[in-house]
């Protein structure tokens, strides 16, 4: 019996696996393919050499716009100049920049140095400003490295964004504590000072009265301790 041809697929193949360089294209030592057009050559060159300027002019101008976008708010020139009743709204308003991304700079500017700010770029100098933030101690960010405090368990130059940001956290949590533990002892010490003297007008009340009592305070009230001789006093006067 013979069997029926086969069919032939009608799947759809599966394209390969892209990869880095074509199997065909070979490149040199600076990574360009060999053979390429010598103007191509020259304006992927020009735009990669830009993009790098631009990206350093990013890093070392980020703390210039910051202290600009701080003399804006601090002369309050979005309201004299402009007629804005907030700064916020100056910056949405004008397309300035980014109110959260306006505080974040100013913040750095104001907590730290320039030379430090560009050496750490913006998030963890911001990260960094933060935690000095949340620290009750009287520091800034500069002096976090300037006297090796430590993030966490590292020194802050090997420190990450995400280790600053943990440490203010933590920093923060324990602020908020020793608050709350603030506030309880600070309460306690109000209702022991009503407490005695409360204590003291009693006993006044009872001297006035010819009653010799011993009024002390307990756990849940006043205990007022009497002589013999005094309940016996007290009960021939009914």
């Amino acid at each position: 019996m013979n069997k029926s041809p086969k069919k032939p697929s009608t799947s759809p193949t599966r394209a390969p696996k892209e990869k880095l360089h074509a199997t065909s294209i070979t490149v040199d030592k600076r990574g360009i393919v060999e053979g390429a057009d010598p103007r191509s050559v020259a304006r992927a060159t020009a735009l990669l050499e830009s993009i790098a300027r631009r990206k350093a002019r990013i890093t070392e101008d980020f703390y210039g716009l910051g202290d600009e976008l701080r003399e804006l708010r601090d002369k309050e020139l979005y309201r004299k100049v402009y007629g804005f009743s907030s700064f916020d709204a100056f910056l949405e308003q004008r397309s300035v920049y980014s109110p959260t991304q306006a505080r974040k700079l100013i913040a750095i500017v104001r907590g730290l140095s320039k030379k430090r700010a560009l050496e750490l770029g913006v998030e963890k100098a911001y990260a960094a400003v933060s935690l000095a933030k949340a620290t009750p101690a009287a520091d800034t960010a500069d002096e976090i490295f300037d006297e090796g405090h430590k993030v966490g368990t590292k020194r802050p130059k090997d420190a990450t964004v995400d280790d600053f940001e943990a440490a203010a956290k933590a920093a923060r949590k324990r602020a908020k504590k020793s608050a709350s533990e603030k506030l309880v002892t600070s309460a306690e010490r109000a209702r022991k000072k009503r407490r005695d003297a409360g204590l003291r007008a009693l006993r006044a009340k009872l001297a006035a009265a010819g009653i010799s009592a011993r009024p002390a305070s307990k756990a849940g009230g006043v205990v007022i301790a009497l002589s013999w001789t005094m309940v016996e006093k007290l009960a021939k006067a009914d």
